[in-house]
């Protein structure tokens, strides 16, 4: 019995590695990696990341997508007066594109999410999809409370010329439901 399960694993890793170009340790490896990357800008803080595979760049293998942010402290919040800066949760936050090259993954891109907000919210990255990355974000209606924004945007973000763009398009706006 426990052969058969060592020969399934075996078998599943194989096949993701070889047919899918991705090994399952691939996204522990990439943030690894990218914190590495950003570790002169976190001056003591944490960052999350959220990592994504798809192909990015159309040659058929599965390249990362990093969504990532460098985490506010209470001293970060803490402006002295006002509540301005109350609920910043990341002090930097930003996308970075990985290209599989071979064995290993090379960091191609990395821009900052404020190039990509609409009412002031950043989005963030969802899933990769046909060579376009889906994000989102949450915004208020005009009769929104201050503390629900209720409206779902969607855009999509592609990477081109070693580059992460926007293509101009309008967001998808949908209703959230309570």
């Amino acid at each position: 019995m426990k052969s058969r399960q060592i020969l399934t694993l075996t078998i599943a890793f194989l096949t993701t590695t070889f047919l899918f170009g991705q090994n399952p340790n691939d996204k522990a490896l990439l943030k690894k990696k990218h914190l590495k990357y950003i570790t002169p800008r976190l001056d003591g803080r944490k960052a999350k990341m959220t990592v994504l595979f798809g192909d990015l760049n159309g040659d058929g293998i599965k390249d990362a997508f990093i969504d990532y942010c460098i985490e506010a402290t209470d001293k970060d919040r803490d402006t002295g007066g006002g509540n301005a800066m109350m609920f910043l949760e990341c002090m930097e936050s930003g996308f970075a594109v990985y290209i599989k090259t071979g064995n290993d993954y090379v960091l191609q891109a990395d821009k900052g999410k404020d190039s990509f907000t609409d009412d002031g919210f950043d989005y963030n990255a969802e899933k990769i999809e046909n060579g376009k990355i889906i994000c989102s974000n949450i915004s208020f209606a005009d009769d929104d409370p201050r503390c629900c924004p209720s409206l779902k945007r969607k855009i999509y973000l592609v990477f081109q010329k070693n580059k992460i763009v926007k293509p101009n398009q309008k967001a998808k706006v949908t209703k959230q439901q309570n």
